[in-house]
């Protein structure tokens, strides 16, 4: 959730598509196939909100992991609602569908906000607009929040209202926490644990001379244990001395 601009929020949402699970419902011989996708939001009274629907053609993936990342974008105000996404291959009988509750925050406000924590499949200059720009940055989302141990994990999020000193200059620490959930478990649970990292904090102090800040990290996670992880970002202002805190999961694993 990213502010949207004349008091609504912008919601940002990933989804993939399988070519290897759609190809099942067709025979062998058709190499590509046409998927028509459908993403809509409903208020608490089922009002459509909002509603997209496009349809793109899909080549048969040669690996049963292989995905497509797609996006859905909508601005809308500040509320609870129900998002629902189906996608149906055309000539196939096969329906995938999607549901989940989303509360939209309102970021109208003038205190220190943070957005919501994207994690990403990668983030890089953007040469053209596209459903991933973020500004001057293309952020490929990671909605299945899955990061093997050979890549790194990406993040992307922005801050709002940064507080500013006497020659205009704002002044804030971020700091990335990744800590292992297994930690959370009883101690013979984790008797057998593999001798690597469980946690990886990174600090960074920061600059600048807007009151609000996109920021992006890769971390590498090639030395960690695989499982489930959560990572935490506490961004501090270090003028106005208050500090925002947020926190998503991810699961890191062994590629086979």
């Amino acid at each position: 959730m990213f502010p949207g601009g004349y008091g609504k929020t912008l919601v940002s949402l990933g989804y993939v598509i399988s070519p290897a699970e759609i190809g099942k419902v067709f025979p062998d011989s058709v190499g590509e196939f046409v998927v028509a996708s459908d993403y809509s939001i409903y208020d608490s009274a089922w009002n459509n909100v909002s509603s997209s629907q496009k349809e793109k053609t899909y080549k048969r993936a040669s690996v049963n992991g292989d995905v497509m990342i797609e996006s859905f974008r909508a601005a809308v105000a500040p509320d609870s609602y129900l998002v629902a996404w189906q996608a149906k291959p055309l000539g196939g009988n096969q329906v995938f569908s999607h549901k989940q509750r989303a509360f939209v925050p309102d970021f109208s406000g003038s205190s220190l906000m943070m957005s919501d924590l994207e994690l990403a499949y990668a983030i890089e200059p953007a040469n053209s607009t596209s459903g991933f720009t973020m500004g001057s940055l293309s952020v490929v989302p990671n909605p299945l929040a899955r990061c093997p141990l050979n890549r790194s994990l990406y993040l992307y999020f922005e801050v709002y209202n940064l507080a500013k000193d006497e020659k205009g200059k704002t002044a804030y620490t971020v700091e990335y926490q990744l800590t292992s959930l297994e930690l959370e478990k009883p101690f013979l649970a984790r008797l057998f644990t593999a001798n690597k990292k469980t946690s990886i904090t990174v600090p960074s102090e920061r600059t600048g001379n807007e009151d609000w800040s996109p920021e992006y990290i890769a971390i590498d996670v090639s030395d960690v244990e695989a499982g489930k992880y959560r990572l935490q970002v506490k961004l501090t202002d270090n003028i106005a001395r208050k500090s925002v805190l947020r926190s998503i999961t991810a699961d890191i694993y062994q590629r086979r």
